[in-house]
């Protein structure tokens, strides 16, 4: 199993995300808050894309943080989120979700000079609450792909709506 990790690099206005291993949940808020931020830094000249080849498994807060991706690029840069050399693994996960109704897929080469550089994903006093957003938020991007999603997630929203609810009393 490759080691869980998640780099990116600019290369000639493209903007490159990779992913290795087994990306959850656990990596998802420090992504989130660091490419929130990286975005912030760009302007609108910039593609970008997500190399998942390397990723042996996703979980479902990770492929609705692409959709949350997926839309802060088209809002910020009227652009949108390639999806370059998903493997077998990630391509069926994401058409389960369906994903893939709403995002471009691409088997772009990614250049041999691009460098690459890790993000820090580790959680350290991330706060419950904030854990617990950004999940309930993430699987209700899913929700609005289908009515599949919507089923499989209803529950899981409404503990996570409970629970956020209570704790902000």
């Amino acid at each position: 199993m490759k080691e869980t990790k998640i780099e990116f690099g600019i290369l000639n206005f493209d903007f490159f995300l990779k992913t290795y291993g087994h990306i959850t949940a656990n990596v998802c808020f420090n992504l989130k808050n660091f490419l929130f931020k990286k975005f912030s830094e760009l302007d609108n000249n910039y593609n970008f894309y997500l190399d998942l080849e390397d990723t042996d498994y996703m979980d479902s807060t990770f492929i609705g943080l692409i959709i949350g991706l997926e839309k802060k690029i088209n809002s910020l840069f009227n652009k949108h989120l390639i999806i370059i050399n998903s493997n077998e693994v990630c391509s069926k996960l994401l058409n389960n979700m369906g994903i893939n109704k709403i995002l471009t897929f691409d088997n772009k080469e990614v250049p041999a000079s691009l460098l690459l550089f890790r993000i820090d994903t580790e959680e350290e006093n991330i706060d419950y609450i904030e854990k617990a957003k950004l999940i309930l938020t993430t699987h209700k991007e899913l929700s609005e792909l289908s009515e599949d999603n919507k089923e499989k997630f209803k529950s899981l929203e409404q503990i996570l709506e409970n629970n956020i609810k209570n704790e902000d009393k």
